[in-house]
């Protein structure tokens, strides 16, 4: 028997604390890329002084080194790093000296330790490239500059070509190369949970990051949080594969992935958790929550030692002035629900249209482009946008900020209302790649924004600045677009720090994801799946179900008893199986109906009865019956309904004829079969 091999609980909780570690790296990889994508795509001129021999390079080196010699390099992570692999690798060692006895099997593989020492040594070589990327980046004054600033400076030409350019480049390889990289990101992991059993190809965390900064970094109107969950869930995944985790394991890696994401991308541990059981896994228990919040404190440690510890969202002092600002707020939640749904409709529009479903000609035409070509003409239409409204490109954090310390009027607060949205769309309805959860934190903030000037030009004595409102309209656009209202009150809570804001948020926060709900009915990554014939509600037991058949788990072998059959003989029966229910045929072998242990037990103790009574006297009709065609989750349906644990298969075209008995056991058989078999690929239509 194998030695000092913890059980998959415990893997589970040190593997998730490493998928954490790497959804912060990619965290800091997103920061650090788009911010240097900026510069290299708008500002080119701006590297030519590395090359520069005069004095413009001499003052740019020394601005290196000296971001070098400040940059917080971490050398104590090569230390807990280092002794973590060297105590992994002793384990393996000893793990290798005790070889498995014939037919044993172990959680985590041949060799989990091995694996985990490789993940934490890939992870260090990933570190501090990132941290001198980052330097770099600071030796850049423009680089503090956001994207808004720096398309107001750049020649009109950049700002077409730009969108274009890079539209085209990540079109092609969506197209060539992984198709699974496009998209929000967050709307493909909760697919994988449903459908695929937490199965994500590991190549999509690569594909994921190149086209998303791609994107966000020639000026796409989406937010990076999504790509970093996706990133997250496909390295959970892909660990949770290779050590063979079960499926249940699996998802929960897959998780910790999403929620390190969130996590690492809002420096908000809690909401990352929150986030991962609302909106991804729907599960809060103890065993899912513990690894899902130790991947989102070591994500956090990780992102913010890459950024350097930078609060890119800025925290404005909040204060509720007046007891009667709550009407105030209920009716912001009423608009925000408003905003979600003209928002989440936006998205599927932008869709339909590349896909020649919507808009007439127009549409018919965009659909019929090569696929590679759809996101350069959506980047060139955004460049159209950005030529007009610059703050509408780009993640929006600069836009954001602007409104919470309240310096945008109220007409620019509108037309980014409109502009964001419709940018938003054209970015992932022609083929894109990035999130739309920070967008709808930055429509939320320009709606709570522009709502708060109206109401304290209206009561200013009774009223918080329009920052606060700004504020509050965040939390509530998250909470409508995803229906989580939960994440939306966390987070903002987290990114505040100040419990005065929890009661205005949990009232707009819970009237705008109610809304939606009962207006759409779907969240901003369930509405594309549904679109698609792809229900996310349905859990992943009764997509298996849906796709196995009656005919595939049936018993031909069958347990009947004739109509004649004495009572006596029927009670040698039900003693000599665990079967609780009997088919009754007649001398045709047709179906006449059912005998079960409660129907015998009532005469059970009744003398002279034994050779009297016979099984066609005792037999109650069959309500419920299945054909070999119909699915399981119908079968165990009519079994629950039934309160039998045995139901007749009739024949389609007789039914009266048995060809077959289907039992709870065997569904759940047929279950796991199914499961055991394949849990990647199984599909709601397939069969």
């Amino acid at each position: 028997m194998r030695l000092a091999t913890p059980g998959e609980p415990t893997l589970v909780l040190v593997v998730a604390a490493i998928v954490g570690v790497y959804a912060g790296l990619a965290t800091g990889l997103f920061a650090n890329a788009i911010a240097f994508f900026h510069l290299l795509f708008f500002r080119t001129s701006t590297f030519a002084v590395i090359f520069s021999l005069g004095e413009r390079g001499d003052l740019w080196r020394s601005r290196f080194l000296e971001e070098l010699l400040r940059a917080r390099w971490h050398l104590e992570y090569l230390v807990v790093g280092g002794a973590a692999i060297a105590f992994a690798l002793i384990l393996d060692r000893i793990a290798r000296l005790t070889p498995l006895t014939p037919g044993e099997k172990v959680p985590g593989g041949a060799h989990p330790f091995r694996t985990i020492a490789e993940l934490l040594a890939v992870g260090l070589a990933l570190f501090y490239p990132l941290t001198l990327l980052a330097a770099f980046n600071r030796s850049f004054p423009q680089t503090h500059v956001g994207l808004a600033t720096i398309l107001e400076q750049a020649p009109w030409f950049l700002v077409l070509l730009i969108p274009t350019i890079g539209g085209l480049a990540v079109g092609l390889l969506v197209h060539h190369l992984s198709p699974e990289s496009k998209g929000h990101g967050v709307s493909e992991v909760i697919e994988a949970v449903a459908v695929h059993g937490g199965r994500i190809p590991a190549s999509v965390a690569i594909w994921k990051s190149l086209t998303a900064a791609i994107t966000i970094g020639s000026g796409g109107s989406v937010g990076r949080e999504g790509p970093v969950v996706q990133v997250g869930s496909a390295v959970g995944s892909a660990i949770g594969q290779k050590l063979e985790f079960s499926r249940s394991s699996l998802l929960v890696l897959v998780g910790s992935g999403a929620a390190a994401g969130i996590a690492g991308s809002f420096n908000a541990p809690i909401a990352g958790a929150m986030f991962a059981v609302e909106i991804i896994l729907l599960d809060f228990g103890v065993r899912t929550f513990t690894p899902i919040v130790l991947a989102s404190v070591t994500a956090v440690i990780t992102s913010q030692s890459l950024i350097g510890g930078v609060q890119e969202i800025v925290r404005p002092t909040y204060e509720m002035v007046s007891g009667l600002e709550i009407f105030a707020y209920a009716i912001l939640g009423v608009l925000a629900g408003l905003v979600c749904l003209g928002y989440v409709r936006a998205l599927l529009l932008g869709e339909e249209i590349f896909a020649g479903e919507a808009w007439g000609r127009v549409g018919a035409w965009l659909g019929k482009l090569p696929p590679p070509v759809k996101p350069a003409v959506g980047g060139f239409l955004l460049g159209i946008i950005g030529l007009i409204l610059p703050r509408a490109l780009g993640t929006g954090y600069e836009t954001m900020n602007a409104a919470l310390i309240g310096e945008l009027s109220f007409g620019v607060l509108v037309a980014m209302l409109f502009a964001k949205t419709v940018a938003t769309s054209l970015t992932l309805g022609s083929g894109g790649s990035g999130g739309s959860f920070f967008p709808s934190m930055v429509l939320g903030a320009m709606l709570g924004g522009a709502f708060g000037t109206v109401v304290h030009s209206l009561a200013p004595e009774h009223t918080a600045v329009p920052g606060a409102y700004a504020l509050v309209g965040m939390g509530a656009l998250i909470a409508g677009s995803t229906l989580a209202p939960l994440t939306g009150i966390v987070m903002l809570f987290e990114l505040t720090g100040n419990y005065e804001i929890i009661l205005p948020l949990m009232v707009t926060c819970v009237i705008a994801s109610t809304m939606v709900h009962r207006m759409l009915g779907e969240s901003i990554y369930t509405v594309k799946l549904s679109a698609r014939g792809i229900s996310v509600r349905s859990h992943r037991e009764q997509v298996v179900l849906r796709s196995m058949h009656v005919e595939q788990a049936m018993t031909r072998e069958l347990a009947t008893i004739a109509e004649s059959t004495a009572l006596k003989e029927i009670l040698t029966m039900l003693t000599t199986t665990t079967y609780s229910t009997f088919p009754v045929v007649n001398a045709r072998n047709e179906l006449y109906g059912l005998i079960t242990v409660q129907d015998v037990r009532g005469i059970l103790y009744e003398e002279g009865l034994s050779d009297l009574v016979v099984a066609k006297e005792l037999a109650r009709p069959a309500t419920a019956t299945l054909t070999p065609d119909d699915d399981l989750e119908t079968a165990l349906k009519k079994l629950v309904a039934s309160d039998v644990d045995i139901l007749p298969v009739v024949s389609r075209e007789n039914p009266r004829e048995l060809v077959g008995l289907l039992s709870r056991r065997d569904v759940l058989r047929a279950y796991g079969r199914a499961v055991a078999k394949s849990p990647g690929h199984t599909t709601l239509h397939g069969a």
